[in-house]
């Protein structure tokens, strides 16, 4: 068996071979700024992370990053919104025409992520605002839960930076009664830590094609040495 019939064997094995859809992990937090944690995210409040989509993609599920402590969060929900933020020097934005909503029941286990399930497209293109808050009484509360943040504010000379399918603009928070406090629609200084799952990405299963391509060889070696016979 010759090196040609070995790479064409396993060409073969990869254009025919399907690969895996799956659902992969995008963390949006600073690649270089390190968290913190902190206790004063604010009564009747979201806490958001802005972004652009870079590409027209899915996901099936959207989390972020906290300590639930005595009395905290139980359930928490995901808001999708249309983004108003402008840029640098344009100030904050009130949220944009919400898009979708989902939210979940939460086990404490401590500092984790915490994923809500959501299916929902985001256009090439277009800016958005991922938004969470806790449906306890109260909200997120002051000193209920322990909030990953990030020292990050857009207008105050951080830059955007790119992750996965998506540009970071800022951290967002609004408030979601007129009895809110803490936020009153602006960009804010920190931001959270959050991530969502990327539906629909093809994966090659290495193990599996390789098995596929080794087949393919031995076949190719088969009908190579009936030729010659």
């Amino acid at each position: 068996m010759n090196r040609r019939v070995v790479m064409i064997a396993l060409g073969l094995a990869m254009l025919i071979y399907p690969s895996t859809v799956r659902a992969v992990p995008v963390d949006l937090g600073h690649p270089v700024i390190v968290p913190f944690l902190a206790t004063n995210v604010g009564t009747d409040v979201d806490r958001s992370v802005v972004y652009d989509a870079n590409s027209t993609f899915g996901i099936s599920s959207a989390g972020i990053r906290f300590d639930p402590l005595a009395g905290g969060a139980t359930s928490i929900a995901v808001d999708i919104y249309a983004s108003n933020l402008l840029g640098p020097g344009s100030g904050g934005a009130s949220h944009g025409a919400l898009l979708a909503t989902a939210s979940t029941a939460i086990t404490d286990v401590g500092l984790a992520f915490y994923d809500i399930p959501i299916n929902f497209t985001f256009l090439s293109g277009n800016r958005y605002d991922l938004a969470f808050r806790s449906l306890d009484t109260g909200g997120w509360g002051f000193g209920l839960n322990n909030m990953e943040f990030y020292s990050f504010d857009f207008f105050n000379g951080n830059a955007a930076y790119a992750v996965g399918p998506v540009t970071v603009i800022d951290g967002d928070c609004h408030t979601l009664s007129p009895g809110g406090s803490f936020c009153a629609n602006y960009a804010n200084s920190v931001m959270p830590h959050v991530r969502f799952d990327q539906g629909e990405v093809q994966v090659s299963e290495p193990s599996a094609l390789l098995l596929f391509g080794s087949g393919l060889i031995c076949l190719t070696s088969l009908l190579r040495r009936r030729h010659n016979a």
